[in-house]
């Protein structure tokens, strides 16, 4: 899980520098996303307060000592997500300058096509609006973000077989690289 946690880091730093190298303000880029991650983790610390129950249960079926045997797993795991969804925020901002949204337009008509003249988003915010706990961020996070990223801290917890734990976690972090 080490390797994991070093490989996050590189990538975090590496995504950074392209960034900073891309737009000419890294310092501008790391306040930002320094705000960005403090906003996300607050969301994200609220949604832990809702599923505290779960965590327990959890706790309770898996035992005192898987737990206490996995538990510095669990922060390299842990850790290399918070670092690697970091670094993949940077590298999605580098999109656009390294290669321009040209087909946005042509996917933006689509989508109006597609949902009967009206642009998704629109709808997405008419039906959800800014009622709820934050709105459509919050609901982002909650039905897509926590998962993700909580999901290799449930493998590392659960997997019984290491080797297999170790080769879905390297899987996962490969496929942000790669999408």
């Amino acid at each position: 899980m080490q390797g994991i946690f070093r490989a996050s880091i590189a990538y975090a730093l590496s995504a950074l520098a392209l960034t900073g190298w891309l737009y000419g303000d890294a310092a501008r880029l790391i306040w930002e996303a320094g705000a960005t991650v403090h906003a996300s983790a607050g969301m994200m610390i609220g949604a832990a307060g809702r599923i505290w129950p779960w965590l327990l249960i959890g706790f309770a079926l898996l035992g005192r000592r898987r737990i206490a045997a996995r538990m510095a797993p669990l922060v390299f795991v842990t850790g290399a997500t918070l670092l690697l969804t970091f670094g993949f925020s940077f590298a999605k901002n580098a999109i656009p300058v390294l290669v321009p949204y040209y087909a946005d337009p042509a996917l933006a008509a689509f989508d109006n096509w597609l949902h009967f003249g009206r642009d998704p988003w629109r709808i997405a915010h008419d039906l959800l609006g800014d009622r709820g706990p934050g709105g459509m961020p919050w609901l982002y996070l909650m039905v897509w973000a926590l998962e993700a990223t909580g999901f290799p801290a449930v493998v590392t917890a659960t997997e019984p077989d290491s080797v297999r734990a170790r080769r879905y976690l390297w899987l996962f972090f490969a496929s942000w690289l790669v999408i």
